[in-house]
């Protein structure tokens, strides 16, 4: 993030720098304010993903920096003591005299001297000994090139000339492996077989060409996009400087212009575009079958490519014959792109009776225009970037534009068309030939429009095995249509309703009634959609109260750590130096879901260079067990022994000398199953309650669930007016994305002792599993952590597997032993959050008011039970956010043949909250009623809500504060009039629909015990410990804000212990034992309890000493003059102790609301959120600044719950979306384009700890306010298509609709209708029939 902001801003003032001097201004001074906006600075930014703050603070940095800062705007600023005076005076500026010059010692390398990288890729490359040719570049005898056996050898070459390059490739690449590079994006994707030959293509003149000819644009294959980019806006701007004039003698060209320079910015990401090469992108795509927009791009825009070898002149072919046949031989190579300029030729020919070109286009009709026209089209799971296609397009058309008498309208008539169509599970790109042919010569009318979607439909057919085939197709007819639509003609009803708009009537009515210009200005800007508003960026407000009242608690203090975390500085597990004679190590993992293991083969893997040794059960000790992970109710294996459980069953490690020798080792271990004896995995819910495979429910878990719900079922269900006798809602599964995979480096120590370094949320449990895993007592074993970065429940148990694995390991071994999981590993083998289905049955009244609630819900737990057996507790808890008045659940826990799920971020209540949400929707939706009018019947009071979950967690009835937040959130969010805004704008807007959605949230918090202990030193520094584990929620600083509050209470007032000189140390199971779990959002608060409590200890011993000094007098004591003398005085200066909340204060309630607006293409399904306003009661908050991170940060994990973290297992348990390609945890485009948080400052409550409450998890839960507006944006889609249907919707249900989570784009689109272009053309068929037999 931090260079990606360093990198826009210098290259914007190396910009305005020459700008200013071309324009003959004065230089531009260091420091001063450079000249750019807030939403190019968040652009920068696009692809850096970030799973704990939201963004929000992120992109309060972006705008500190623009020129368009809106103070008001900055979050940051409401932690700042100068904020009420505050101006861009006060924002640290970007200077130039201060960019950090790059160490010269990272420049230099082994053996180059003084030479530096840069002779290193301009002169001959010396990776290892060599002899040179008569060749400028490098040559290798057969000797050397043998030598290139060996894994650690490569060479790397930098060819100045083509001759240079077609020689290097001559010389190697019979011999060995050999890849072209020019910005080597490819391995992000393409993870092949290490090469033993790079060639960089990127220093030879005739691969950089990029200019300008009469013919086109002829660009260089080792190009980059991003200067392919920036020349075409250059080339946009110079022809549009023209004048009106040249706009209209080069449309077609500003058109190409401007549609590749915008699609090209959506292609991976900015960093990733400085690095990709044009020609590297292509190669991808025709070799690899690359999804590629590029290719498509080119493809319709009729691309030539230039081709070159050694024995042959260069070549020019064409696109079509490059995509289909590829490089004719490996000495081959891609010089060039040639994008043409739409030409019009001279030549003419009769079609139809009308003249027209030879290329199609028509020429002179009476007084008729000759037009070109070209767009790009893409639906992807992020707006703008960073995500592949799930389709894309390219369409070039030239028409005839024809004036009619008697209105001012144009007849349109095709000449020539190029329609590309990527992304559909083939080879590479196609075009649409027939539907071409089809078009040419035809006037653009709604019918024929129709006619040519039902020929792509037919033709345009996706390849076998591809996902989501028939939302592509869709798509695709709704790209073909959003093209033509606004250029369509119908003699019943004159120029067509365009594809954005189309309405017109409807809007002209509308702007007709209004008189006053201020009003009519507001309608106009309401009913643009988003997509029409140009460089709108993120903004919003934090609201918020700081109390002084437990100071320094309550102050927004800056996160400890945050700089080193921000520069890079901090310390995770990975960053700490291997020790010296390190080990690696690589889990080998099953293939099957399911089958027993008849032989494990290692001797190629034991063969290969630098392996050490291969670990497995086996060599676990007799005194010890096959234990991975271990609570106090289960234990789950380490390693399969005879039976293979999920894809990703690790059966054993491999264990080398470097991390990439024990990778590639690992895959050469061979496996043989049996997978016939055991019949067949079960993969579903559906299989597991087929096959009767459960879990049994904990002792513990029914005490979750207390107290049960009140109430008689069967009188619920026997008085109602009204009865849903059948509905279901699912949730999906949620990998954690934690930015900091699991890692673990374990260190024999002497006496039989191991220390271990492992980014763990409960390192007392991993010490228990390590101990009973070598059978030694747990004194022996030091498990140590820092700070973990990035948890959510999957560093809880989840990670003791690969600590423990680590740790036995270097046990055997006796040496240090370092183990890192890969994306793609770790969520193969890590699971996540539990996926659910549920059933339910609903008794209510004609006013909305629930009287029975029955359900019954499926949780899919994996193949062990990690901590599955407690999540009906959780799910059963949340579910009674609502007062059913009588409730019935049953809950089953699936054992599957999949990864163990696990407690991730809000596990259960998640669930529970959506399931409930939805049943008041349904109830909504079939009395038809609006939902917020359901949930206010629905709501708890503080007398029902005691019932349903005692009234000690319920407290008093101020705190009780959810029908204040209810209230509070739909005034500020000013839900009544937004509501109106949006029928209006669903009016006059055919294909985009917007919908409001507003959710309560009711979280049980469960406080738990945590220990702590404090130190101080005779210099009046302290340290302090606490069992919680720094997972980035801000612990560290909640604790040390405490200790300084609480040792100040030897002052009544006046002086106190700065925090400054108080020092937070890591976790340490040996140091500190009995630490407990990070987990359940109440860690931070009771940490702080905790230490607050030891330090009262200290103070009391502490007070007689400083009564003496004071000698009776009112002069205060020097904090360190007191420090010394107690030291003197024999006085204790360490206490420990540990915190536990009485039976009164074990739980109580938090509360929340939110509202949000989105915005949803109908043909695509894709989602803008437009707006969100979140109102959280978070007590007397400990540090507010931390926790309205922790709102924003859980709030966004939520968002990718609902909406865009899709998990798929396909039918033999192999998980599809195993790494960033195919899995999309939301990024800086899915935030709220407005986004306003407030945190509620309840009454104070002298039975909370500090009168806080939790932050971290209940927050997620309000993200299903996204959900339903997308349910609310696609009833409105569905009542427009019930009004010009002219028959049943087919698959488009009517009412209710199951909307399971998340709602991705296919899904949305399936509700909208996949076939809803043709049935709306259809529709226009029939009206413009009956006008004509009128």
């Amino acid at each position: 993030m931090s260079i990606s902001i360093y990198g826009a801003l210098r290259q914007n003032q190396k910009h305005h720098f020459i700008s200013k001097a071309s324009n003959g201004g004065s230089e531009v001074m260091p420091g001063s304010l450079s000249e750019i906006k807030s939403w190019k600075l968040e652009k920068a930014i696009l692809g850096n993903l970030c799973r704990c703050t939201g963004y929000r603070p992120i992109v309060d940095v972006c705008k500190s920096f623009a020129s368009n800062v809106d103070l008001e705007d900055l979050g940051l600023n409401n932690f700042c003591s100068a904020t009420r005076n505050a101006s861009k005076c006060t924002l640290p500026p970007y200077s130039p005299s201060q960019d950090p010059v790059f160490p010269q010692f990272l420049i230099r390398e082994p053996g180059l001297g003084n030479s530096g990288r840069k002779s290193l890729e301009l002169d001959q490359p010396k990776m290892q000994e060599h002899k040179k040719s008569k060749l400028s570049c490098i040559a290798y005898t057969t000797r050397e090139i043998n030598r290139l056996e060996d894994a650690h050898s490569c060479v790397w070459i930098a060819p100045q000339t083509l001759t240079e390059a077609f020689s290097a490739l001559e010389a190697y690449q019979e011999q060995c492996t050999v890849k072209l590079v020019v910005g080597n994006t490819s391995t992000g994707l393409f993870k092949a077989a290490d090469s033993k030959v790079y060639i960089d293509l990127s220093h030879i003149p005739e691969l950089l060409i990029l200019e300008e000819n009469e013919e086109g644009i002829e660009v260089g294959a080792a190009v980059s996009i991003s200067k392919l980019i920036d020349s075409l806006k250059f080339l946009q701007h110079k022809t549009l400087d023209g004048g009106f004039e040249g706009i209209e003698l080069h449309e077609g060209r500003i058109s190409l212009y401007r549609a590749l320079a915008s699609h090209l910015n959506k292609l991976g990401t900015p960093h990733v575009r400085n690095k990709a090469s044009v020609g590297g992108n292509l190669i991808m795509a025709q070799r690899w079958s690359f999804d590629s927009d590029l290719t498509t791009i080119l493809l319709g825009a009729g691309a030539l490519v230039q081709l070159s070898s050694v024995r042959k002149e260069k070549v020019w072919q064409l696109f079509d014959e490059f995509l289909q046949q590829g490089l004719p031989d490996t000495s081959t190579l891609l010089i060039s792109v040639l994008i043409p300029y739409p030409q019009v030729s001279d030549k003419h020919q009769a079609v139809n009776g009308t003249m027209l070109f030879s290329a199609g286009m028509p020429k002179h009709i009476a007084t008729g225009q000759e037009r070109v026209m070209f767009q790009t089209y893409r639906a992807a799971p992020r707006p703008f970037g960073n995500a592949l296609s799930y389709t894309n397009a390219a369409f070039l058309i030239h028409f005839c534009s024809l004036p009619e008498v008697t209105c001012n309208k144009s007849r349109h008539i095709i000449g020539q068309a190029r329609l590309a169509f990527g992304a559909f599970g083939g080879a590479h790109a196609v075009r649409a030939n027939k539907v071409e042919e089809f078009l040419c010569g035809k006037m653009i009318t709604n019918h024929l429009i129709l006619e040519a979607i039902l020929l792509l439909n037919s033709t345009l057919v996706p390849g076998a095995g591809v996902r989501k085939s028939t939302y592509r197709s869709s798509v695709a007819a709704g790209f073909l249509f959003k093209f033509l639509a606004p250029l369509a003609w119908d003699d019943s009803r004159g120029l067509s309703d365009s594809c954005q708009r189309d309405d017109k009537q409807v809007f002209k009515q509308l702007l007709m009634s209004i008189e006053e210009e201020e009003q009519l200005s507001l309608v106009r800007e309401q009913c643009l959609t988003y997509r029409e508003k140009e460089n709108t960026f993120i903004t919003g407000r934090q609201k918020l109260e700081i109390q002084d009242h437990f100071y320094p608690v309550g102050q927004p203090a800056t996160k400890i750590a945050a700089e080193l975390q921000a520069s890079g500085e901090a310390v995770y597990v990975d960053d700490i130096p291997s020790p010296s004679d390190c080990l690696y190590a690589s889990f080998v993992c099953s293939e099957k879901a399911l089958g027993k293991i008849k032989k494990i083969k290692v001797d190629n893997a034991l063969a290969s260079p630098g392996v050490v040794s291969f670990v497995s059960a086996l060599d676990i000790p007799s005194s010890g067990q096959n234990i991975g992970s271990s609570t106090p109710f289960s234990n789950e294996k380490l390693f399969a022994t005879d039976i293979v459980e999920y894809i990703g069953h690790p059966v054993g490690l491999i264990v080398a000398d470097t991390s990439h020798h024990a990778k590639i080792s690992a895959k050469k271990v061979e496996i043989e199953y049996d997978c016939e004896s055991l019949g067949a995995p079960v993969i579903s819910i559906e299989d597991a309650d087929a096959k009767g495979s459960f879990f049994e429910f904990w002792p513990f878990t029914k005490q979750l669930m207390q107290p049960m719900a009140p109430g008689d079922v069967s009188r619920g269900f026997s008085g109602p007016d009204i009865r849903i006798e059948s509905g279901e809602v699912r949730t999906g599964s949620q990998y954690f994305f934690y930015l900091e995979n699991q890692t673990a480096l374990a260190i024999p120590d002497e006496d039989d002792c191991l220390v271990v370094y492992s980014a763990c949320q409960g390192p007392e449990y991993l010490q228990s599993a390590l101990s009973l895993c070598l059978g030694i007592p747990m004194h022996n074993i030091r498990v140590i952590t820092r700070r973990v970065g990035g948890g959510f429940g999957g560093k809880a148990l989840r990670s003791m597997l690969v600590a423990t694995a680590c740790g036995l390991a270097a046990y055997k071994l006796k040496r240090p032993v370092r183990l890192s999981l890969d994306r793609n590993t770790d969520m193969r083998m890590m699971g996540g959050r539990h996926a659910t289905k549920t059933v339910y049955k609903v008794g209510f009244k004609a006013d909305g008011k629930v009287t029975a609630l029955q359900a019954k819900v499926f949780i899919q737990a994996g193949w062990a039970e990690d901590l599955s057996p407690t999540l009906p507790g959780f799910i059963y808890t949340t579910m009674k956010k609502y007062n059913w008045e009588a409730m019935d659940v049953e809950l089953k826990v699936c054992r599957t043949n999949l990864p163990c799920r696990s407690a991730m971020r809000a596990p259960g209540d998640t669930q529970g909250s959506f399931i409930a949400d939805t049943v008041i929707e349904h109830v909504a939706s079939v009395l038809g009623l609006d939902v917020s009018v359901v949930i206010e019947r629905n709501m708890h009071s503080v007398q029902s809500a005691e019932l349903f979950y005692g009234s000690s967690t319920v407290g008093s009835t101020e705190g009780f504060t959810l029908p204040l937040v209810w209230g509070k959130l739909k005034s500020s969010a000013e839900i009544e009039v937004r509501q109106g805004h949006i029928k209006t704008f669903n009016s006059v807007n055919k294909w985009v629909k917007r919908g409001l959605g507003i959710v309560p949230v009711l979280y049980q918090i469960t406080v738990t015990p945590r220990p702590a202990r404090v130190s101080i030193f005779t210099d009046g520094s302290v340290v302090v410990e606490v069992g919680g584990v720094d997972i980035g929620q801000g612990l560290w600083t909640k604790v040390q804000q405490t200790a300084a509050y609480a040792l100040s209470k030897l002052w009544q007032g006046g002086q106190s212990v700065p925090v400054s000189k108080i020092r937070i140390v890591q976790a340490d199971s040996i140091s500190l034992p009995n630490g407990g779990l990070t987990s359940n959002s109440s860690t931070s608060e009771g940490s702080c309890e905790a230490v607050r409590q030891v330090c009262l200890i200290l103070v009391d011993r502490l007070n007689p000493v400083k009564q003496k000094l004071e000698h009776g007098d009112s002069d205060t004591v020097a904090w360190e003059s007191l420090i010394k003398m107690a030291k003197y005085s024999g006085v204790d200066l360490s206490a420990q102790g540990q915190f536990h909340a009485t039976s009164e204060d074990l739980k109580y309630l938090t509360f929340g609301a939110a509202a949000s607006e989105v915005e949803v293409d109908l043909l695509t399904g894709g989602t803008t959120i437009l707006r969100t306003d979140l109102l959280y009661d978070c007590g007397k908050s400990i540090n507010p600044a931390v926790d309205i991170g922790q709102v924003e940060g859980a709030f966004m994990q939520g968002v990718g719950f609902f909406m865009t973290e899709e998990y798929v297992v396909d039918e033999f348990g192999k998980l599809w979306t195993d790494g960033t390609w195919t899995y999309k945890p939301p990024s800086l485009d899915i935030v709220p384009r407005e986004f306003y948080v407030e945190l509620l400052n309840s009454p104070t409550n002298s039975k909370r700890i500090l009168s806080s409450k939790a932050s971290g998890e209940p927050p997620l839960l309000l993200a299903s306010s996204v959900h339903s507006a997308i349910r609310s944006a696609i009833k409105a889609a569905q009542e427009d298509m019930e009004a010009y249907s002219f028959k049943n919707l087919g698959n488009v249900n009517k009412g209710f609709f199951q909307l399971d989570a998340p709602a991705t784009m296919d899904r949305i689109k399936s509700l909208c209708g996949l076939d809803n272009v043709e049935m709306y053309l259809q529709s226009l068929d029939i009206k413009c029939n009956s006008n004509e037999l009128s």
